[in-house]
This record gives structure tokens, C-alpha cells and sequence, in this order.
């Protein structure tokens, strides 16, 4: 039996070392037949990239130093600090073609507009602001006039006819609100009351409905009992009513042995009627307390003189520099709301001490509701018109015999001051070098270039670049600071170059402001013609013109440069399409070496050569 169990366990044991072996065999082919396809696959992929490398046919044609940036031209209008634009425009200045833009000398001026303004006599700002009056866009400044005469006639407004019932007015303001249709002057008031057991001390007042101020309160009288229409006049300083305003118009009596001073009343509109509850005084209170209301028409109306004139005044201020005058024109564009405005321009004369009635520094005219521009040029002593400090100032008056107010409306106030005889051109511009193309960590220096074509010989024409620091237009660091001397009806190119402070023109956006200008020497006028104005980086970089024969689209990953001094790589990521050829432009490269070899390592391992030698 023991014999039987060794036998078995035996052969157990056997078995075991063969399953071992069988895995170990399985193992091993499975092994095989990886490492056999990996082979296979590198070798087909092998095979592949050299079939790619194959059909890449990739050379350089050319390699070139680049010492200059594209040129970048004005993309706005240019601003005329002296002359005038005759034709064409900023469009015209881009290209070197048959297109031009044309300018004119003229004198140089200076221009001042107001900077505040005083309102005369009771004159009012209806809208608008001094800034309205710099600008001629059509933005007014608008002020409404006053009555300035009154006729010798009277009319009245408010309620003059009898009611049947009352309210008492013994520490009672009573009223009613009424509007006049007419500009005038408040004479008195007049109140149907019935004053019962003894007199009373009675006043009236007007007030301001929009917003319950006092405007004004008549003498005091003693008004005896019984029943009457009883006027009380306004002493010397009268009110000036303004017409299409609602005025309040209230009574007021003092208590006294009994008994009341009752102002009738009859039917009125809602809210018309307003009391209230105060003691009576020496003055009325100013404001009214809050009043209740009531639809009622108190008798009570006031008389007043219409006005037969109405009139606008006006003083406006500003400041000048104090340089010298040559010629002086004044200018205003202006309107009223209504027809037949007979309006004076005064400028104020600082050396007779008082704003002219004639002659220089006064104009008058008849306005209307259609703008209108006066204007007078002032030839001699233009310099009165200052004083020493630069101040100036000018008055405007406008009146008209009517009784019905009008708005006076100013558009524009401008004073031009001509600063010598000699003809001059200063125009400017804002021109932009393209910094994702050429980061200013890359360039050397700005080149200006003006293409010009001029009439007349006798002044030479400079180009001048603003300093952002200094904030100031000069030519320190320029190449060229004695200008450019045209030869006249012939196409001029002035250029100049800045290598040295050029950082101090050209802003963190790479914005360069360029100044074009003539000689202030010739008092010959000058028409300028001008066919392209620009700016340009100045570099020092390469230009590789690159052209790919092959079949498939090629990636340039490294670029090596060899020369006499050294042996550089630099990082590339440029794809050129199959049979396409371009310009790989790099301004980290230096081609400055006579002798150069210029390699170019393409993603599949090819490499194009160029020789300079």
C-alpha cells in the first residue's frame, strides 16, 4: 500500500514539471512574436518616414539681411496746426502713386474760446454749458430773455369778477394760482374781501407756485368793515412777472376785536385754490408753508405793466497767451427763437477801459431763428483787446420791442489771433509700427520718409517726431536736423533716420507722431503736395526665401547659421505647402558676416543648405 502512495505521488511530481515546461514554452513564443512584430512595424515605419524624407524636397533660394520694416502710413486725417487742407485727403499719402494730398501756408494763428460766462441784469440759463460754445457742432448754449420796458398801459390777471363765498384770511394766507400770457411788471394786487366787526390790517403777496418762494408782498393797509374791491400796491422795487409762469396770489389779515376779513372766491380748477394757517406777521413767510388745496378761484388779480421790449445780456470771459498780435478776428455763431433781434457784439477794449460803441471790437446785426455767423478781423491794435495777463471778454446784447419772451442761442465763440506775416505749414499725424511683427526688443532705430512735390523754392521743409517723455515735437538724434531743400513742381523724397534717443518717439504700442513743417522765413505762400508720408522700423535681421519641390507639407523646426565667428542654432516653427515658396523673415538672426552658410532642419530630418560664399 505504502508502495502504491510513493508511486503516485511520483508521477504527481512528473506532471508538475511538465506543465512548467509548457508554460515556459508558451511564454517564450508569445515573446518572440511580439519582439517579431515590433520589428516589423519599426521596420515598415521606417520604411514609411524614409519614403517622407524622400518625397520632401525643401531648398533655400536665398538668405538676405533685413535692415528695415515694412513702411507704415497715416490711418487717420492729418491735424492742421498751421495752413489749410486744399485737397484730397490722408488716403492719398499711403502709397507712392499719382494720388496726393494738398496743402496751403496760411499765417500762423492761435485760436481761444470762452471759458465762463456772467448773465446780465436778469438774463437766464435756459440750458446747455461753456464747453456747448468751444465746439460749432450745433450744441447750444440757450438763455431767455427779460422784460427791459414796460408800457404805460395796464392789463391784469387772475380772477376780478364778484364770488358769493368766502374764506376767512385773519392768520390765514388764502389765494389761488393764475398765469400771466405776458412779460410784465407787477403794479398791485386787488382782493374782493368783506371784513365783519372792525378793520382789519391786511397785505398781499405774490408767490412762486413751482416751488412756494416768495416773490414779492405789497404794502400793508388797513381795511375798514364792509364789503369792497381793495387794491394794494407794490412799493418801488416791483416784480417782474414772466409770462406762461404760475404765480400764487394770496391775502393775509391781521385778528383784531373780533370778527374776519373774508376773500370771496368762485368756482375753480382742482388745486387751484390754496390756505394756510399762520400768524400774521410783518413779513410773509418765505417759503410758504405747506398749503392744502382746493378747487376755488379766489377774487384776487393783479395789474400789471406788460412789457413792450425784451432783451438777452450776456458776458463772456476767456483767456489768451501773451504773444504778440498781428491780426485779431473774432467770431459768433448764433440765433434767437424768434425773428428780428437786433443783437450787438462788443469785444472789451483794456486800453480805453470800456467795451466799444463803434468801430473795432463792435458789430451789431439783425438775428433771427437761422444761425448766423458774425465775424470782424481786426487789423489794428489788435493787441487792446487783451490785457497783460491774456484776458479777454465779449458782450451780447440782444433786444426786441415785444412782450413775449424769447431764448437767445449760441453755438460758437471763437477768437483767432494771427501770430506773424510769414506763411507757415504744420501738419501732424499718428502713424503705428505693427509690434507683433516687429517687437520693438528687435529694433535699431525709425526711418521717416516724406514723398513731397512743392511750388515755390524759398523755404526749406523739416520732419520732427514727438517726444513722449518731453512730451514736445524736436529732431534730437536725427541723422538729418537742417531740413530738406526741395527743388519746387518736382516730386521730393526727404528721409531721415534715428538710431540714437529713438526709443524716446515710439510708445509702448509703437505709436510714432510725426510733424511735417516749412521754414518760417518766406512770406510767399506755398501750396504742398504730398504723395507719401511714412514710418519704418530699422532692423537687423535675416530673410530666408524658402521653396518646398515636394510632395507633402514641410515643418522647419531648427534654423543653424555658420560663420567665420561662431556656429548658432536657433528654434524654428514655420510649415511651407507643397510647392509653395515664401519668406521665412527671423529678426533674432545677424547676417552682418560676409561669408555665411545658412542650414534650415525640417521635422522629417532633411536639411537645406545656403551659401553666401
Amino acid at each position: 500500500m505504502s508502495e502504491a502512495i510513493i508511486r503516485h505521488l511520483k508521477k504527481l511530481r512528473h506532471n508538475r514539471r511538465g506543465i512548467s515546461n509548457v508554460l515556459v514554452v508558451m511564454l517564450s513564443l508569445v515573446l518572440v512574436v511580439v519582439i517579431v512584430a515590433n520589428v516589423i512595424l519599426w521596420s515598415y515605419q521606417m520604411s514609411q518616414l524614409d519614403i517622407e524624407r524622400m518625397q520632401e524636397s525643401l531648398s533655400i533660394t536665398n538668405a538676405t539681411r533685413i535692415t528695415h520694416s515694412a513702411w507704415f502710413a497715416a490711418q487717420n486725417e492729418f491735424s492742421i496746426i498751421t495752413g489749410s487742407r486744399i485737397g484730397g485727403s490722408y488716403l492719398d499719402t499711403k502709397n507712392v502713386d499719382d494720388f496726393q494730398e494738398t496743402f496751403r501756408e496760411e499765417f500762423p494763428s492761435t485760436h481761444y474760446n470762452p471759458s465762463d460766462y456772467i448773465l446780465g441784469s436778469s438774463t437766464k440759463l435756459v440750458s446747455g454749458t461753456i464747453t456747448d460754445v468751444q465746439t460749432d457742432n450745433d450744441v447750444y448754449m440757450q438763455f431767455e430773455s427779460y422784460p427791459s420796458a414796460f408800457s404805460s398801459t395796464t392789463e391784469i390777471f387772475g380772477n376780478n369778477v364778484a364770488g358769493t363765498s368766502y374764506r376767512g384770511t385773519v392768520n390765514t394766507i388764502v389765494g389761488s394760482v393764475f398765469t400771466p400770457t405776458k412779460d410784465g411788471e407787477a403794479q398791485s394786487i386787488t382782493i374782493y374781501v368783506r371784513v365783519t366787526y372792525s378793520s382789519k390790517n391786511m397785505r398781499c403777496a405774490i408767490y412762486l407756485h413751482s416751488n412756494l418762494s416768495l416773490i414779492a408782498q405789497t404794502e400793508e393797509r388797513t381795511v375798514q368793515t364792509g364789503t369792497a374791491w381793495v387794491t394794494f400796491n407794490f412799493n418801488t422795487l416791483r416784480p417782474v412777472l414772466r409770462a406762461g409762469t404760475e404765480y400764487l396770489l394770496v391775502a393775509w389779515a391781521r385778528s383784531s376785536s373780533g370778527g374776519n376779513a373774508n376773500l370771496y372766491y368762485t368756482s375753480g380748477a382742482q388745486y387751484q385754490g390754496h390756505y394756510v394757517s399762520s400768524t400774521y406777521g410783518s413779513s410773509f413767510p418765505n417759503p410758504m408753508p405747506n398749503p392744502t388745496h382746493e378747487s376755488r378761484a379766489y377774487c384776487i388779480y393783479c395789474t400789471f405793466k406788460p412789457a413792450v421790449e425784451e432783451k438777452i445780456e450776456i458776458e463772456f470771459t476767456g483767456t489768451a497767451d501773451t504773444q504778440s498780435w498781428t491780426n485779431l478776428t473774432w467770431s459768433v455763431n448764433n440765433c434767437f427763437t424768434t425773428d428780428e433781434v437786433t443783437t450787438t457784439y462788443q469785444l472789451y477794449n483794456y486800453q480805453t477801459g470800456e467795451y466799444p460803441a463803434s468801430g473795432d471790437g463792435y458789430k451789431d446785426a439783425i438775428i433771427g431763428t437761422a444761425e448766423d455767423n458774425i465775424t470782424q478781423s481786426i487789423t489794428s491794435n489788435p493787441m487792446n483787446f487783451k490785457d497783460a495777463e491774456g484776458n479777454w471778454k465779449m458782450k451780447i446784447t440782444g433786444t426786441k420791442a415785444t412782450s413775449a419772451p424769447f431764448n437767445f442761442k449760441v453755438d460758437f465763440i471763437e477768437l483767432e489771433a494771427v501770430l506773424s506775416n510769414v506763411y507757415q505749414l504744420e501738419i501732424c499725424n499718428l502713424f503705428a509700427v505693427d509690434l507683433s511683427r516687429y517687437p520693438l526688443s528687435y529694433m535699431y532705430g525709425i526711418e521717416i520718409m516724406v514723398r513731397y512735390n512743392v511750388s515755390e523754392e524759398a523755404k526749406r521743409w523739416f520732419i520732427e517726431a514727438y517726444d513722449w517723455a518731453s512730451a514736445s515735437f524736436n529732431d534730437a538724434g536725427f541723422n538729418n536736423t537742417g531740413g530738406s531743400q526741395p527743388i519746387p513742381n518736382e516730386w521730393n523724397e526727404y528721409t531721415v533716420s534715428v538710431a540714437e534717443n529713438w526709443m524716446s518717439y515710439i510708445d509702448s504700442e509703437g505709436v510714432i507722431q510725426i510733424k511735417f513743417s516749412s521754414e518760417k522765413t518766406s512770406e510767399n505762400q506755398t501750396l504742398v503736395n504730398i504723395d507719401f508720408i511714412g514710418v519704418r522700423a530699422i532692423l537687423n535681421g535675416a530673410c530666408l526665401d524658402i521653396k518646398n519641390g515636394g510632395a507633402l507639407t514641410t515643418h522647419i523646426v531648427s534654423i543653424w547659421v555658420i560663420n567665420s565667428t561662431y556656429h548658432k542654432r536657433y528654434d524654428a516653427d514655420f510649415f511651407i505647402n507643397s510647392g509653395e515658396s515664401a519668406e521665412y523673415i527671423r529678426l533674432d538672426i545677424d547676417l552682418t558676416s560676409e561669408d555665411f552658410k545658412v542650414k534650415v532642419v525640417t521635422e522629417r530630418g532633411n536639411i537645406a543648405v545656403f551659401s553666401s560664399s
